[in-house]
């Protein structure tokens, strides 16, 4: 009895292993209708697939030299599919700077990462977003973000500006502060 139970339990389990590698759930913004938060926080989640934790990788398919790992998510394990998202937010420069850091390298047509990678700020306690339109076609925002060292008591605030333009009838911000 207990051993079918625990071969049921242990087929289960395997079989639901890959839904644990989760899809990133990301939101493109898509304009100036966004809130200012939704297309910062979009963009701080695109940039730190480079800037702070690679994507989700598959642990069962390593590398050749099996250092790294094969990108999990369908959408983005081509070089060519990671760059169509990253260039759904960002400006072309931003995203040949953001390809060429060297968190993802191609083999055999799949993208593969390590899993080094950091958290985002501990000392971020909150932080506020303005939106500043300039003409029709650009979109400064401005993030104020609060620090704090012990609960509750807010040590620093530093702001962070970055622009968002219309190019080719996309919204792509085209300069951009990390501050996760």
């Amino acid at each position: 009895m207990h051993r079918t139970l625990f071969a049921l339990l242990l087929s289960l389990a395997l079989l639901l292993a890959p839904c644990a590698l989760a899809e990133p759930d990301f939101t493109i913004p898509s304009g100036p209708q966004d809130t200012p938060e939704e297309a910062v926080t979009s963009a701080l989640e695109v940039y730190s697939w480079f800037a702070m934790r690679p994507l989700d990788t598959d642990p069962y398919l390593p590398d050749s030299d099996g250092s790294r790992f094969r990108v999990y998510d369908d959408r983005l394990n081509t070089r060519e599919g990671l760059m169509s998202a990253v260039r759904e937010v960002f400006s072309e420069e931003i995203c040949q700077e953001l390809m060429e850091s060297g968190v993802y390298y191609e083999e055999d047509g799949y993208l593969y990462a390590g899993d080094e990678g950091r958290d985002p700020d501990p000392t971020i306690a909150y932080v506020e977003y303005v939106a500043t339109p300039e003409g029709e076609d650009k979109i400064w925002y401005t993030a104020a973000v609060f620090y704090s060292e012990e609960e509750g008591v807010i040590t620093s605030i530093d702001e962070y500006t970055s622009l968002r333009e219309k190019i080719d009838g996309r919204w792509v911000f085209t300069d951009f502060w990390f501050f996760w």
